[in-house]
């Protein structure tokens, strides 16, 4: 894997800037924002999205396949039962 790609996974973009913590703060009013308009912001969807990101990066897998397809299957949880 190329350090490009590397780079992408680990950051993502929030109000036009590229960001790899989020505010807890921050995050509490997007999703408080979510749940009054009954769908996620899309800021909270790029929030979620880091979440998962992070947290994948803590495990070592053997298989790269693995380690995509827990993500894909977190991503999947985050953003449907959010």
């Amino acid at each position: 894997m190329n350090t490009k790609k590397l780079q992408q996974t680990k950051s993502t973009i929030l109000d036009g800037e590229l960001t790899t913590n989020i505010n807890p703060s921050d995050f509490y009013n997007e999703i408080v924002k979510s749940k009054e308009q009954d769908k996620l912001t899309p800021d909270a969807e790029k929030m979620l999205i880091l979440l998962a990101e992070r947290a994948i990066n803590k495990l070592s897998y053997v298989n790269e396949d693995d380690r995509l397809d827990c993500l894909q299957f977190a991503l999947l949880d985050l953003l449907k039962y959010w």
